[in-house]
């Protein structure tokens, strides 16, 4: 642990362990320093913040502290971890779902993903709006509950296909329960995991 300390923050292992905490932090974090400190002394806590190396480089680290009486004296104990390589996955999950969504709310093609439970994992904003609803309303619901229990019983038998490892495209008139019927063009591929299983569909679907 102290190797990766002097590796990471460039400071030689006497130097930094003469070193306060407040010194390794980033200066925008320090208001929040003290307020950890003592949710940590009185029963543990795990956050994330920002670290400052010598060279003035910032990076996140993860955090887990805990207070403890040791020898008569009370320390604080910390497991501190470098996460900037989870963090710059998770900023590129995020900027390739505002890509997505950049593509799919332009298109003119109603889009759905959908799990095997039936219910919606992502739409695209036409695909809400032509419902009266934001895409984030649709998510986690089941297509019944969006489209209308007899529209689905005129889709169901095309979800059981496609639940089968088999795409799918057909047309069929659909009578929606706000919207009325519509004869829709459908298109449904299957979502396999990596052991071949399916785990849903995603559906391309025009009126």
């Amino acid at each position: 642990a102290s190797q990766w300390a002097v590796e990471t923050y460039g400071y030689d292992l006497e130097t930094l362990l003469g070193m306060n905490l407040r010194e390794l932090r980033a200066p925008e974090t320090l208001p929040l320093l003290k307020e950890q400190l003592d949710e940590a002394n009185s029963g543990g806590i795990l956050f994330e913040t920002v670290h400052r190396r010598k060279d003035g480089t910032e990076f996140p680290v993860e955090v887990s502290a805990v207070g403890a009486d040791i020898g008569g004296e009370r320390l604080l104990m910390s497991i501190i971890r470098d996460v900037t390589e989870r963090s710059e996955a998770e900023e590129k999950v995020r900027r390739g779902a505002k890509q997505l969504a950049l593509v799919t709310d332009t298109v003119p093609v109603f889009i759905a993903h959908c799990d095997t439970e039936k219910r919606f994992k992502f739409v695209n904003r036409p695909y809400a709006e032509r419902f009266g609803l934001e895409p984030e309303d649709v998510i986690g619901k089941k297509i019944s509950e969006v489209v209308g229990e007899k529209a689905y019983g005129a889709l169901s038998q095309y979800v059981e296909i496609v639940l089968s490892g088999t795409p799918v495209e057909f047309e069929v008139e659909v009578p929606y329960s706000s919207i009325g019927k519509h004869f829709m063009h459908c298109s449904y591929v299957p979502e396999f995991n990596e052991s071949g299983n399916v785990v849903g569909w995603v559906s391309a679907i025009t009126d």
